[in-house]
């Protein structure tokens, strides 16, 4: 679970990350993404991201990116918001993440399998799932997967892709 303590935020203000003049550039995951495979990411380039849905995301890490203007994904695993745990994010707080200027959300899958250990059918299910839950909710096009436990292959690449992933 995600907490920001006040030596982070110091470490922000000490770097002037809140600022023009920023050691680093934020910036969005899927240009940099994009950057990476042209191999033109810039020097010092920094894309946030949170896995899982956490409500902590919202409750620590928002206002403080709000604060900077930092851009950051949130990679939600539906399973988790279906459960309605206070631990993760509702729909509700899910759409109106979705909706903010700052945030991007993507799929970590349903049940955040190894996705290797899959088989073919549960593979599948896992990612188109996840993408049309996400979609109904959130009201736009779900194009970005956090692999979950950062395990995939050939098989699970191709599924990916197949699934409408980028």
């Amino acid at each position: 679970m995600f907490t920001f303590n006040q030596d982070q935020k110091n470490y922000l203000i000490k770097n002037n990350l809140g600022r023009q003049n920023r050691k680093f550039a934020f910036i969005w995951l899927i240009f940099s993404v994009k950057s990476f495979q042209r191999d033109t990411i810039k020097e010092n380039s920094i894309a946030i991201s949170f896995d899982d849905g956490y409500v902590s995301n919202i409750k620590y890490a928002l206002p403080i990116l709000e604060e900077y203007k930092i851009p950051f994904v949130i990679f939600v695993a539906t399973g988790f918001i279906k459960q309605q745990s206070t631990q993760f994010m509702s729909r509700t707080q899910l759409h109106r993440l979705a909706n903010h200027e700052l945030v991007s959300i993507g799929s970590h899958t349903v049940t955040h399998p190894h996705l290797v250990r899959c088989n073919n059918e549960i593979l599948r299910r896992e990612l188109i799932e996840s993408k049309l839950f996400l979609e109904d909710i959130c009201g736009t096009k779900i194009d970005c997967l956090s692999y979950p436990n950062g395990t995939y292959d050939a098989r699970t690449i191709t599924e990916t892709k197949k699934a409408g992933y980028q």
